[in-house]
């Protein structure tokens, strides 16, 4: 697919035009992509010891709740954030999904997924750490799998 850009001034709206033979789920996924904004990157403030840390939400494979603290696990380090999940969980792009009550992961992040005889998904992250999916949410990532819309 060709790409072509052109510079409007800073005052200006951005909008892309695209050109498309056909409208599939593809391409619903990209207008989804452009229109929320999801190319421009999330970062987080987190803290590690007496540290703040600005951290990609890319680089992030889970986040769980601790306490009254969040866990932010990275792919080479483990971090806090002084937030409630629910606050964090709409600022985070669409890669993220509720895998259990207090735990959000990047499906980006995954390496496997592997089915469990009680309904649970137990999913590899790319941290070598294991998150499991409850039933409650596996539902809905079956759904989006089989979709594909993540």
């Amino acid at each position: 697919m060709k790409v072509l850009q052109k510079r409007i001034p800073a005052e200006a709206e951005e909008y892309a035009v695209l050109h498309l033979h056909a409208q599939d789920v593809a391409t619903d996924r990209l207008v989804r992509y452009l229109e929320q904004e999801y190319f421009r990157a999330v970062r987080l403030l987190c803290r590690k010891g007496d540290q703040t840390v600005p951290v990609d939400c890319e680089n992030v494979c889970c986040i769980e709740t601790e306490g009254e603290v969040l866990r932010v696990c990275t792919m080479d380090d483990v971090l806090t954030l002084p937030e409630r999940l629910y606050q964090v969980q709409r600022l985070l792009p669409q890669s993220f999904v509720q895998a259990a009550r207090g735990v959000l992961v990047n499906l980006d992040r995954i390496e496997c997924f592997e089915p469990l005889p009680n309904g649970l998904i137990r999913a590899r992250l790319a941290n070598q750490e294991y998150v499991y999916i409850s039933r409650k949410y596996a539902r809905e990532l079956r759904e989006r799998l089989k979709e594909g819309t993540l």
